[in-house]
């Protein structure tokens, strides 16, 4: 098992950023995923965990047309492109704040720029970026070339490994990329053939699925979070709620069955609180339209809660120093 870390009951304030995107998939809906989340009683659950919130509203999300066929097109990468980058700039000053931000969506596109905006502020002030846990059905690390799809939700992953993907760019910049040797993917079951051969080529570590089932999600997490954690113990978390089976989580766009169970999430969840190294979460890929009864909507704040309770009071070492600075 890994080491824990002391927790106390003050904490660093939560920054809630909402980014109401449908862009980079087919489905527009996901644009609604922040208002349901919150909605659902996001701020009220967090609070009554002796959490202190603030929310900072929205980024602004200009609405472009995407192209037919794999390529999405110049006027929706462009749109998606600035998205990230006031992403990307809204983290960095959260966290530069002595706040943990917590991005809401949205269409997992957006994590291009809040993790752009994670390494970005590390890199600030001299320390490397944490590792990085990805939870998602999906690997997300295509690029234009290897796409079966051409949606842009399907390459953030590559984009911050460095991998060219034109429409991150902007939003990756000289200091946004992470080091693919502490990024780690949790729950995958439908990974592309080109994904594959990027995923082999940097040397990322995948736990599908299967590997948890074979395994057990205790066993799979406690190995995820000391490889992502490295020896400076960070790390940042981005959860799509399609890596829950689809009639947990019916709210997403794309549906794979033989998804996590939710005792499974709370426990892997649970272990990331208990570590205490997490640094920033986004939770993504929420759609109303497709939802029951809000029943996604509230496994989403649950997921949030249940990473965030126990985050240590204690901030960063760059953060005591930028204060003091």
């Amino acid at each position: 098992m890994f080491n824990q870390r002391p927790h106390q009951q003050t904490t660093r304030p939560i920054a809630i950023l909402g980014v109401p995107t449908g862009l980079g998939g087919r489905c527009r809906g996901t644009a609604g995923g922040p208002r349901a989340i919150r909605e659902a009683g996001l701020v009220r659950r967090l609070q009554s965990c002796g959490l202190r919130v603030e929310d900072l509203g929205d980024v602004r999300v200009a609405d472009a047309v995407r192209w037919a066929g794999e390529d999405p097109g110049p006027e929706l990468s462009a749109a998606v492109g600035a998205m990230c980058v006031a992403v990307r700039d809204q983290v960095r000053n959260a966290l530069l704040g002595g706040r943990l931000p917590l991005v809401l969506g949205g269409e997992h596109s957006l994590s291009a720029g809040s993790q752009a905006g994670v390494a970005s502020a590390y890199r600030a002030l001299g320390h490397e970026p944490p590792g990085l846990i990805w939870f998602d059905a999906h690997a997300d690390i295509n690029t234009m070339d290897s796409t079966p799809s051409g949606n842009l939700h399907g390459m953030p992953v590559a984009a911050l490994l460095g991998l060219p993907v034109p429409a991150f760019l902007p939003a990756i910049g000289s200091d946004g990329t992470r080091n693919p040797r502490r990024m780690v993917m949790v729950a995958q079951r439908d990974i592309d053939p080109g994904e594959y051969r990027h995923i082999d080529a940097l040397g990322v570590r995948v736990y599908t699925c299967d590997d948890l089932r074979r395994r057990g999600i205790d066993a799979v997490m406690a190995e995820a979070i000391l490889y992502a954690a490295g020896d400076d113990g960070r790390f940042s978390m981005s959860f799509d709620l399609d890596s829950l089976d689809p009639h947990i989580t019916p709210g997403v766009d794309c549906h794979v069955e033989g998804g996590i169970t939710l005792d499974e999430m709370r426990i892997a969840l649970g272990m990331v609180a208990d570590h205490g190294g997490l640094v920033q979460l986004d939770v993504v890929e929420m759609n109303p339209t497709k939802d029951i009864d809000t029943h996604t909507a509230h496994v989403a704040v649950e997921a949030a809660a249940s990473m965030l309770e126990p985050v240590s009071a204690e901030m960063p070492i760059f953060v005591q120093r930028a204060n003091a600075g």
